[in-house]
């Protein structure tokens, strides 16, 4: 291998284009805190309080095209929440907050979908922050999204792909579409949903 030294261009521009909506698996990431690869997978695990996560150059198009993230995770306890930040480490600008509900296991995988600042535009380093607990989540893959599966009217949302939520679990049954069901749904509970298509009033 040999190493060759350049002289700086200060008029140099680079035609490198990051696609929109990228896709990241756990391992993509540029930088990390405190994290682990799960053995013989793609994966992330042991993403505790204050642990990070940093993805480089991720494509957010023009101010609005990104709507959200897709973030696919597993997780067997309760509690933690997660902070995507723009930039390195821990204190770049928050775009979003995610509070992950037990999947009932670190191997159950569940696809969330996450709402962002939609002002957020052109190519960014994205951090997710690890907040509040041990173990907040296994993390597979994310991805940026225009939600585009959501724009018609009277789409229909399965109850795992929620934006947040607050108290409530994935019971280990699932309906007679396939789909998971939500349970332990108490007084104060709540589950968001993002991007839902209402269309023109009434």
């Amino acid at each position: 291998h040999h190493a060759f030294l350049l002289p700086a261009n200060p008029d140099f521009k680079s035609n490198l284009v990051h696609p929109l909506f990228p896709n990241y698996l756990g391992t993509d990431y540029a930088v990390q805190m405190g994290t682990k690869v799960i053995p013989e997978t793609t994966s992330i695990g042991w993403f505790d309080n204050n642990d990070y996560l940093t993805y480089a150059s991720a494509n957010f198009g023009p101010a609005g095209t990104t709507k959200g993230i897709r973030i696919n995770y597993a997780k067997a306890n309760h509690g933690g929440k997660v902070e995507v930040r723009l930039g390195l480490g821990t204190e770049g600008q928050l775009i979003g907050e995610f509070s992950p509900a037990s999947t009932r296991g670190w191997y159950t995988y569940f696809t969330a979908y996450l709402a962002i600042d939609e002002d957020i535009e052109g190519v960014h380093d994205i951090t997710f922050v690890g907040k509040d607990t041990g173990g907040v989540l296994n993390l597979a893959w994310f991805e940026l999204s225009d939600f585009s599966e959501r724009s018609d009217v009277y789409s229909r949302i399965p109850v795992t792909e929620y934006a947040d939520q607050s108290g409530i679990r994935f019971e280990n049954v699932q309906s007679t579409n396939g789909d998971f069901t939500i349970g332990y749904y108490d007084n104060g509970d709540y589950v968001t949903y993002a991007n839902v298509n209402f269309g023109p009033a009434g």
